[in-house]
Order: structure tokens, then sequence, then C-alpha cells
């Protein structure tokens, strides 16, 4: 066998094995999807509108004295897994903002009512969010 060859076939084997790689994954019930992956993706109680008001409500709880808020404006995006059963699980901070900030965003998230399940094939499945939360906090006296 020339080397042209032997190229090919180790390239054709990597390509078979990681589509039955694949394939294995969704199969087993612990697999975490993508929204884009399932049939209905989960929905917070209420819907949309319903979660920016509990986020926004949530986050004016927190009180800023004595807190330097400077580079806590902006952006942060967390990710969590909403369960077959709707509740929350693994919740991470994936683009911080300031410490702050992401420890709140992260308790609320953690304390959110279940939501009402993905599924896929009409069978409840694991679902990954990335939700990204606008936030803009006063300004210290001192800035």
């Amino acid at each position: 066998m020339d080397s042209g060859y032997k190229k090919m076939w180790i390239i054709f084997v990597f390509g078979i094995l990681s589509i039955n790689l694949i394939a294995q994954n969704t199969n087993n019930p612990d697999y975490v999807y993508r929204d884009s992956e399932v049939d209905s993706v989960p929905v917070f109680p209420g819907g949309k509108t319903a979660m920016m008001s509990y986020m926004e409500e949530g986050l004016k709880q927190v009180d800023f004295k004595g807190v330097d808020t400077r580079g806590c404006k902006g952006m942060l995006v967390v990710s969590f897994i909403v369960e077959k059963s709707g509740k929350v699980s693994a919740v991470e901070i994936i683009r911080p903002l300031c410490q702050k900030v992401d420890g709140e965003v992260e308790e609320l998230i953690w304390q959110m009512p279940s939501w009402k399940p993905g599924f896929k094939a009409g069978v409840n499945v694991r679902v990954k969010i990335n939700m990204p939360v606008r936030f803009l906090v006063p300004i210290n006296e001192n800035e």
C-alpha cells in the first residue's frame, strides 16, 4: 500500500469513529443537548418576559454599598443545564463581568423555579442554556 492510500485509510477510519462516538452520546440518557439539537427548548415559567423580570427584580436587590463597581458594567454570560425535571444544574459564569455581579447572577440562576424542560422525540432531555445578562450598576462617588 503506498503512503497516499494509507493517509486516506487513516482519515476514513477516524471519520467513522468520530461519527460513531457522536451517535453514542445522543443515546446516553445523561447527554446534554444544545438548544439547536432539540425539538422544543426549555421554557422559564411565564416565558422570556417573566425570566427578564425575575432577573431584573433579583438584581435590583443587590447591595453595592462599599463595593467598587468600576468594571461592573456590560454583559456577562451564564451557562446552565435545564434537567429533564426542569430543575437548573451546573451553573457556571462563562464570560465574567466582576466578582460581585457574577456571584449574584449565579445565585439567581440557582434559585430559579423549575422550567418546562426541553424535549426531543417526545422525551424530556437535558439542555444546556447560555444566557447573556446585561448589567448597569451605579457609579461610585469616587470615580
